[in-house]
């Protein structure tokens, strides 16, 4: 069997634990799936559900079941080439359709995030598209979130295909925005859609208050 193959599975199989809905299940008894907002099964969620600290475990273990394969499959392994593209698509698909929960998954931004950080020894990718996430955060605010992620994913997709010089690259970057994009529409966020940069507002907003407006930066419900 090719290595690739192998790094493959693993990460698929890594991919499918869903921490984010285990964790506030297992110590908490709480399905995040049933709280209110986009019943996605992500960290942000698990955010909302148990508070931050155990919501910013979940989050760290979605990235490092997604980061740990590709890593190895890359710096151990030496999986190079067109073979590192399903190798990086693999927890990404774990995680967005979990052979252990029926195919039902969550929207695999996190997962997405882990996998680009594993391939960072041969591509600067994943801070294209931290930098990129950033911008839309700080300078650049989308409401809701999903419309931000949705944003921060074609740019950061723009910008690799067109800078970045690994071809295997590009394309695995292609096709986690496309899976992570498609999830993103199909279960947005509430809202209406926003744009602020910097004090200019454009677009209709909810009526939201300030503090309800951070309220929903806290219980975003992307990540996965």
């Amino acid at each position: 069997m090719p290595n690739w193959v192998l790094w493959t599975v693993i990460g698929y199989l890594s991919g499918s634990v869903m921490y984010s809905l285990l964790i506030p299940k297992l110590f908490y008894g709480l399905d995040v799936r049933r709280q209110d907002g986009d019943k996605n099964p992500g960290a942000f969620n698990a955010i909302h559900a148990v508070g931050a600290p155990v919501g910013a475990i979940c989050l760290s273990l979605d990235m490092l079941k997604a980061f740990t394969p590709v890593f190895l499959a890359v710096s151990v392994a030496h999986v190079s080439g067109f073979s590192l593209i399903p190798v990086m698509l693999a927890p990404v698909l774990g995680h967005a359709f979990p052979l252990m929960f029926r195919f039902r998954g969550g929207k695999a931004i996190s997962a997405a995030g882990g996998s680009l950080l594993g391939t960072l020894s041969i591509s600067h990718a994943a801070l294209v598209v931290i930098s990129t996430m950033l911008f839309f955060q700080f300078i650049c605010d989308i409401r809701p979130n999903s419309a931000k992620m949705i944003a921060s994913f074609v740019i950061s997709c723009i910008l690799i295909v067109a800078f970045e010089p690994l071809m295997e690259m590009k394309a695995a970057m292609v096709l986690m925005s496309v899976l992570v994009c498609v999830k993103l529409a199909v279960n947005p966020n509430d809202g209406e859609l926003s744009v602020k940069i910097w004090r200019m507002v454009f677009g209709r907003r909810s009526a939201h208050t300030d503090e309800e407006s951070e309220a929903e930066d806290a219980y975003s419900g992307s990540a996965k």
